[in-house]
């Protein structure tokens, strides 16, 4: 489970827009031929792993909206019994539109997300779990971006700047989290 004390210092928010920033970054520079090279994801191309970010955001909307049961319901009358299946539902409900309109949507939408969670900053709102932190969803959700990140730029030919290549683990992207690794037991 999360600790408090081990967030002390480091703004979900921010980290949220920041791997926000480096998705669209990375699939605005995409060719045409880069969207169908396989992604991390077995079975997902590039494109996949955009659709499937897209759809998480009817997810995230429910969320904000206190509407998570009705979601779910939603997609049980539709069949979609588990994870995978909700999952290649968002994917395959994309086919047919270009990666531009996708990728449009999906940052119109995430931005809008994003600036509701900083809005449910300090208050819970509906989850799968029930009543949940916007602060703490805000973490877990930009936790979400950055492996997606990982899974999407080490799935394609492309070239990654060594800015890009921010693995957190190994190399802290800023200040709070090199201090926040270098509180735990197996840090380098």
């Amino acid at each position: 489970m999360t600790r408090d004390d081990e967030l002390v210092g480091l703004d979900p928010y921010s980290l949220f827009d920041g791997e926000a920033a480096r998705l669209g970054s990375f699939f605005s520079r995409l060719t045409s031929g880069q969207w169908s090279a396989p992604s991390r994801c077995a079975g997902w191309s590039v494109r996949d792993v955009l659709c499937h970010l897209a759809a998480s955001e009817q997810y995230h909307c429910a969320c904000l909206e206190g509407r998570v049961a009705a979601f779910f319901a939603d997609g049980a009358a539709q069949g979609l019994s588990d994870l995978d299946a909700w999952n290649e539902a968002g994917v395959r409900a994309y086919d047919g539109r270009g990666e531009a309109s996708v990728l449009d949507e999906w940052r119109e939408s995430n931005a809008g997300t994003r600036l509701r969670f900083r809005e449910c900053d300090g208050v819970d709102i509906d989850s799968s779990i029930g009543a949940y932190p916007a602060r703490r969803q805000a973490f877990h959700v930009a936790q979400e971006l950055a492996l997606f990140s990982t899974i999407a730029t080490f799935g394609t030919a492309n070239d990654i700047t060594v800015a890009e290549l921010a693995i957190e683990t190994f190399y802290p992207a800023d200040d709070a989290t090199a201090a926040l690794l270098a509180k735990r037991p197996w840090s380098l």
